[in-house]
Order: C-alpha cells, then sequence, then structure tokens
C-alpha cells in the first residue's frame, strides 16, 4: 500500500512505495554511492558553490533551499550514500535533481579526501581550491598592474628635471626687457592717427 507523504521543507507531496532512507544500492546512482563522514567537511567552503548551482538550476536564487542542502550535510553525522539528498531534493529541482546530488557528492568525497591535509581537519574540495588560488592570482596581478602603473606616473623624467607641472613656473628676470610695439610713441602712449602716417 503507497503512501503519500511530504519531505521536510518540500513543496508539493509525491507518492512513494517505499521511504528513501529504504533505497536498495542498485536504485541508487553510481556517483552517490560513496560514503561521506560530515565531520570531515568544511561546509562553509562550499556554500557558495551550492547557492551558485542551485540559482544555476532553478533560474532564481533559494536562499531557504541553500540553508536546507547545508545543514542537511552538517545534521547527518554520517552518510551512507547520497540517496536521502536525492530524494529529498527530487520536489525541488524534479529532473535536475539526481544531477545535482552527483555533483554534490563529487565535491563531498573530494573535501573528504582532502580532510587528512588540513590543519583544522575538515577538507576543502580539490576544485574549489584551485579556484581560490586562481582568484588570489587575479588579484595579486591587478594589484600589480596598479603599483606599475602609480610607480610610472610618480618616476620623475630622465633629463632630471622631474615632470613640467612638478614645481611651477619661475619668472626668468635674465629675459630682455619686451620690445615696444612701433605703434607705441616713446612715452609708451598710442600715437595718433597722423603720426603713424608720417611714419610710415
Amino acid at each position: 500500500m503507497s503512501s503519500t507523504y511530504r519531505q521536510p521543507f518540500g513543496r508539493g507531496s509525491f507518492t512513494s512505495s517505499k521511504p528513501a532512507n529504504k533505497a536498495s544500492k542498485s536504485t541508487v546512482p553510481e556517483g552517490l554511492r560513496v560514503k561521506i563522514d560530515a565531520k570531515r567537511i568544511d561546509v562553509d567552503a562550499l556554500r557558495p558553490w551550492i547557492s551558485e548551482r542551485v540559482t544555476q538550476l532553478l533560474g532564481v536564487e533559494d536562499e531557504v533551499l541553500n540553508e536546507m542542502i547545508a545543514s542537511t550535510i552538517e545534521n547527518g553525522a554520517t552518510h551512507r550514500d547520497g540517496s536521502a539528498m536525492l530524494e529529498q531534493l527530487r520536489s525541488f529541482l524534479d529532473a535536475d535533481a539526481e544531477t545535482f546530488c552527483v555533483e554534490l557528492w563529487e565535491m563531498l568525497a573530494s573535501a573528504q579526501e582532502n580532510a587528512s591535509a588540513s590543519k583544522t581537519g575538515k577538507g576543502v574540495p580539490t576544485k574549489l581550491m584551485r579556484d581560490v588560488v586562481a582568484e588570489r592570482a587575479k588579484a595579486d596581478a591587478a594589484y600589480e598592474r596598479m603599483r606599475a602603473n602609480r610607480e610610472r606616473r610618480e618616476r620623475p623624467r630622465g633629463d632630471g628635471r622631474g615632470k613640467p607641472y612638478d614645481k611651477p613656473r619661475r619668472r626668468d628676470d635674465s629675459r630682455e626687457p619686451r620690445r615696444r610695439s612701433r605703434w607705441e610713441g616713446v612715452d609708451g602712449a598710442r600715437s595718433d592717427g597722423e603720426e603713424d602716417a608720417t611714419r610710415r
């Protein structure tokens, strides 16, 4: 006899002949058959990836679903496989639930393998570590470009005089005084028209 029940945080109910935790090993996808110890996973490092991937699949951001997935990972001390997570997410992601769970389980397995090399005892997936290294390299390159541009702007010119606008220009008193125009008289006043015509 089938029973209808609603999954935790589910958006709808569905009919199943047996609970999700009773799924046989043969029905579990290959990528979800890895045993995961949640105590060895740095779940906080996974949260950005979970949020980004869920948003890609749904087309909108769902903070409740993101938190539910992270909490499900943390609350289960040991996950025999990913079948329970898969069944729980079917009402949210529909056909994409298996794709997401397989990707998530691969990340968890990778983090679990890296836990032994971590000082905290909690591992981070290798893919995320590569992303962090790439982001840091990009930030370092941007900083170096900015520093080089600043030094180039502040560097003095090769003749040692600096840039023309570094110091205010000074009046050179050694130059000859300005020559008077031929239109000016001896006393500096302009001559009238008749006098100008006579000079010409």
